[in-house]
C-alpha cells in the first residue's frame, strides 16, 4: 500500500516524470559539451635535431590539449641528427610509418641547408617522399616545415622561403613559414627574443614555441594569438604568437583557438 501524502497521486507522477525527462535533457547538453564527436588530428612529423629540439611535435601537441582545441591532436616523431628529406625517403621505418599510420597530415623538414647548398637534390626527395604520402590509405596532406637562417647568416633565409614556396607549388602540399616568422622576431631589436639556441642554428625553447604556433595555425586554419602559453612569459608568448599569425595566410575571419576572431597587431 501506498502511503498517504496528502496529494493526489496522479501530480506526484507528473512531477516525478517531469523530473526524470529534466535530468536527462542535462546530461544531454553535458555529454554534447565534452564529446564533440570529433576523430583528432593525426601528425607524423619527418625530420632531424631542428624537429626533436625541445620535442616539437609534442609541443603542437600541447598547444592543442591545452587550449582544449577541437578536435584534439596527435603526433608522431620520425627523426635523427643530421637526416635529410633524401634519408627518410630510403628508411623502411619512415616509409611504413606514411603507410600504416591512418594520418590526416604528414609534415617534411629538410635538413637546415640543402635548400641553399643543393635545392634541386632537396626537390628530388621531397617529391619522392610526397608520391609516397600520396599513396598512404588515408590521403594525407604534406606540410613542408619552412626553417630559419643561422644566426649568423641571415641572408639564409631569401633561398630558404624560395625553395620551400616553390616546391610546395610544384607538389600540391601547404607551407609552414617557421623561418619567415623567425625573421619577423629577429628583426625587432628593440625588444631582443633569443629564438636560436647556444649553438646558433638549433632553435631554443621560445623558437620551438614559435615553430609549434605556426604549425598549429596551418593545420587547424586558425589563429594563435591565445594559444597557451605552455610556462613561457605571456607577454613574449604573444609577440611569438602575433608573428606567427602575420607569416601564416590565414583567412580574413579565422577564429582564434577560443572560436573568436583573431586580434590583429
Amino acid at each position: 500500500m501506498l502511503p498517504h501524502t496528502g496529494r493526489p497521486l496522479s501530480l506526484l507522477f507528473l512531477a516525478a516524470v517531469a523530473g526524470l525527462l529534466a535530468s536527462v535533457a542535462a546530461q544531454a547538453q553535458e555529454s554534447e559539451a565534452v564529446s564533440p564527436g570529433q576523430d583528432p588530428i593525426r601528425v607524423l612529423f619527418l625530420g632531424n635535431s631542428y624537429t626533436y629540439q625541445n620535442n616539437l611535435p609534442a609541443m603542437v601537441e600541447r598547444l592543442s590539449s591545452a587550449g582544449e582545441t577541437r578536435p584534439s591532436l596527435i603526433t608522431l616523431m620520425v627523426a635523427s641528427g643530421g637526416a635529410t628529406l633524401e634519408r627518410h625517403a630510403s628508411n623502411p621505418m619512415t616509409l611504413k610509418r606514411i603507410h600504416s599510420g591512418d594520418w590526416d597530415w604528414v609534415v617534411l623538414q629538410e635538413q637546415s641547408v640543402r635548400p641553399v647548398r643543393n635545392p634541386d637534390r632537396m626537390r628530388r626527395w621531397a617529391r619522392a617522399l610526397n608520391g609516397k604520402i600520396k599513396e598512404a590509405p588515408s590521403t594525407p596532406r604534406t606540410l613542408l616545415f619552412m626553417t630559419w637562417s643561422r644566426r649568423d647568416r641571415p641572408e639564409m633565409l631569401r633561398p630558404l622561403s624560395e625553395v620551400y614556396r616553390t616546391l610546395a607549388l610544384e607538389i600540391d602540399a601547404e607551407v609552414a613559414p617557421v623561418g619567415e616568422a623567425w625573421h619577423r622576431v629577429l628583426l625587432d631589436e628593440s625588444r631582443p627574443i633569443a629564438l636560436h639556441a647556444a649553438d646558433g642554428s638549433h632553435p631554443s625553447r621560445l623558437g620551438s614555441y614559435l615553430a609549434a604556433c605556426v604549425i598549429w595555425s596551418k593545420i587547424y586554419g586558425r589563429s594563435p594569438v591565445g594559444l597557451p602559453t605552455l610556462g613561457l612569459d605571456p607577454e613574449v608568448a604573444r609577440r611569438l604568437q602575433v608573428a606567427a599569425e602575420a607569416s601564416v595566410d590565414l583567412p580574413v575571419t579565422a577564429p582564434g583557438p577560443a572560436g573568436k576572431a583573431a586580434n590583429p597587431e
